[in-house]
């Protein structure tokens, strides 16, 4: 089965957290054409998105503002305590930021329910969410008022469940990011309340 990549620079629109995607661990140098090549697959580890920012900056498109932290495992060398001080690879998460789109790619209908399942979903989801289509229909019409003979159209406006399910998340990710900084206001508030206490009863 051919596996089909969704390079980040183009379908960044799709990033959010907690989203599986595959990261480039390769030279920073290396060109576009150079991390399609089959040879390198093996540079391209899998990673969680930890966070999706805007890098602060004067950068103009949209895809070279947009950064994200990504969480993958890593290979770390250990020396052992046996009389051999043999090296054995553990792996070790590792965190990095501010990782640019083009070292990140997603893989199409991969098995989460955040990823796109094909082509055409992962573009409507790229623009936003929805598409506005105007056909044009086989039916001949009539303008009463000018007597003129015209084409009826129907306009056609397409989104995607898995988008309306994103935006839920995030205003999830939102509401609970609301709360924990409401009760951290509570809880210094109180705190407040108690030293204030404190000196009077002093």
């Amino acid at each position: 089965t051919t596996t089909t990549y969704l390079e980040g620079v183009v379908f960044g629109e799709l990033l959010e957290e907690d989203m599986p995607i595959q990261l480039w661990t390769g030279s920073h140098l290396a060109s576009d054409q150079e991390m399609r090549l089959v040879g390198k697959h093996h540079l391209w580890v899998d990673a969680l998105i930890v966070a999706v920012r805007q890098k602060k900056g004067t950068e103009q498109s949209h895809a070279d503002r947009m950064v994200v932290d990504v969480a993958f495992l890593s290979q770390q060398s250990t020396t052992t305590t046996d009389k051999q001080q043999e090296e054995e690879d553990v792996d070790e998460e590792t965190l990095e930021k501010s990782v640019p789109l083009r070292r990140i790619r997603i893989v199409l209908g991969a098995n989460d329910e955040k990823i796109p399942k094909t082509l055409e979903e992962a573009r409507i989801m790229a623009m936003g969410g929805e598409e506005q289509q105007t056909t044009t229909t086989g039916e001949e019409t009539v303008d009463e008022a000018t007597g003129f003979t015209g084409w009826s159209t129907v306009s056609v406006k397409k989104t995607t469940v898995r988008q309306e399910l994103k935006e839920e998340r995030a205003r999830l990710r939102e509401a609970r990011k609301e709360a924990a900084a409401k009760a951290e206001r509570e809880q210094k508030a109180a705190e407040f309340r108690r030293m204030e206490e404190t000196k009077v009863a002093n």
